[in-house]
């Protein structure tokens, strides 16, 4: 008996219709910088205004399945 492997077929559908591929993980990659930077400006600027001190996040950490490479299209 004579099976097909359509496995080809499943891995062309998975990595181009279900995983978000590179592009899609450089442009979040860019928004998640962008806003870090909005946040840093936003502290300066609110201590200006206030004349405290609002200190910086000395870190920030990548959550979920960003940093697992495993996030998938929506």
């Amino acid at each position: 008996m004579f099976m097909y492997d359509i496995s080809n077929d499943l891995q062309y559908f998975y990595d181009n219709y279900v995983r978000l591929g590179v592009k899609l993980r450089q442009q979040l990659a860019g928004y998640r910088d962008l806003n870090i930077n909005r946040l840093k400006n936003g502290l300066d600027d609110l201590a200006k205004e206030t004349e405290r001190p609002h200190p910086h996040p000395y870190d920030s950490k990548n959550q979920g399945g960003y940093p697992m490479h495993t996030l998938n299209q929506g």
